[in-house]
């Protein structure tokens, strides 16, 4: 089997757009067959359907597979399949996205349109070259256990004995290789816009990344730890009881709402050309530090649930929903750790350290430095047992689960 990961290019799949092929059902048809084309044509033996998003999509083992050679000439009506990210041929795995609606990774999509939308007019009123979307990297740990999509896919742009450093990625991207691995294996994720290298360009990449870090700075730090770094860039561990795509999400609300705030304060006092670097200047200046940290409480703020509703064009509150998608996700993994932790502990530490200390005790010391440093080492096992013990008994203990619609369940959950 071959281990690459590769995936068409526009041009790959191609559709027609006559009028008598624009109905959605014509659409997803054509679609389907090119895709299975142009897998058959990169040796693709088998396929699976997986929901946009998908977190882990790159343990392939995991998800039903079905032969390509028995494929149907037309897609499964119950099963949409998704425009938002190509299809991924993953060793001879074909893996196609089908739609999520209100999945978090439906409204990160729905997001992004603004958030390319207002960098276009930026573009054409501040008379400068805005790319569509700033740029993510991140830093994905080596686990021998799992492959990397990074490495397989040659995505990466530095790696050592510990971790892998994607290459510069555009959001839609960062989603696809951010989701293809567990949150706990994401170490790092930094944020940064490219540009011109003009003076007024380095002027407007810093009213956003200060906008950003000091409006919503409690949020960010509800997401993860904040790294201290110098320049236009935002840089974060992530907290793992998210996933990738609710980091995206909520980030990409937040810098949409910087670029939307810049655009507003140009078009209210419209600076001439030889004042735009002052008025910068003079507005960067004027951002508001906001609350510096405030934890989980700070994804419940009504602000933060208003911002998310405003990009996606909705007024139900969303954010909540999320919310309790992501603590299901993370209250089914976190039990998962316990029994694994409690496993280990019962057949394997507890007996080891138990051997150690009936050992310990058959040994008697010959002189009396000897003695004491025996004394000494009895009480370190002893202490150790303890320990363990300790932990075994918070461990045992019930975890009710609560439904993560506040930040009090939150916080019973991860402390």
């Amino acid at each position: 089997m071959r281990n690459e990961v590769v995936w068409p290019s526009p041009g790959d799949l191609r559709i027609s757009e006559s009028k008598e092929n624009s109905e959605e059902f014509s659409v997803q048809r054509q679609y389907w067959a090119a895709i299975i084309e142009w897998g058959n044509a990169n040796g693709a033996t088998e396929y699976s359907f997986l929901p946009i998003g998908t977190e882990g999509w790159s343990e392939i083992s995991k998800f039903e597979g079905f032969p390509i050679q028995a494929t149907p000439t037309e897609s499964d009506p119950e099963r949409k399949l998704s425009f938002l990210l190509p299809p991924i041929l993953h060793g001879n795995r074909l893996i196609l996205w089908t739609d999520a609606p209100g999945s978090v990774t439906e409204a990160f999509f729905q997001i992004l349109k603004d958030l390319q939308r207002i960098r276009q007019q930026a573009e054409e009123i501040l008379n400068m070259e805005i790319p569509n979307y700033p740029i993510v990297t991140f830093s994905e740990a080596i686990d021998s256990r799992f492959n990397s999509i990074l490495l397989l896919s040659n995505s990466w742009a530095s790696k050592n004995n510990d971790f892998t450093v994607s290459r510069d990625l555009i959001l839609p991207e960062a989603l696809l290789f951010g989701s293809s691995i567990s949150p706990e294996r994401v170490l790092r994720i930094q944020w940064k816009e490219l540009g011109e290298s003009g003076q007024l360009s380095s002027l407007v990449r810093e009213f956003i990344l200060t906008r950003v870090l000091r409006k919503y700075n409690h949020v960010l730090k509800a997401l993860g730890e904040l790294n201290e770094t110098e320049g236009t860039i935002l840089e974060y561990r992530p907290n793992a009881y998210f996933s990738f795509s609710f980091h995206l999400l909520l980030v990409t609300a937040i810098w949409t709402d910087a670029w939307e705030r810049l655009i507003s304060l140009w078009i209210e006092e419209r600076p001439k050309k030889d004042e735009a670097k002052t008025k910068l200047e003079t507005w960067i200046g004027q951002i508001p530090v906001g609350e510096l940290e405030s934890g989980i409480e700070a994804l419940f703020e009504e602000r933060t649930i208003r911002l998310i509703d405003k990009y996606t064009g909705r007024s139900d509150r969303q954010l909540l929903k999320y919310l309790e998608m992501e603590y299901g996700i993370t209250s089914v993994k976190i039990e998962r750790q316990k029994r694994n932790r409690l496993r280990e502990l019962d057949e394997i530490i507890l007996p080891r350290q138990f051997l150690l200390r009936e050992a310990h005790s058959k040994y008697v010391p010959s002189s009396t430095t000897e003695r004491k440093q025996w004394e000494y080492l009895g009480k370190i096992y002893e202490e150790s047992l303890k320990n363990l013990f300790l932990e075994r008994n918070n461990l045992s203990k019930e975890f009710v689960s609560d439904n993560g619609k506040n930040a009090e369940s939150w916080n019973k959950l991860i402390q």
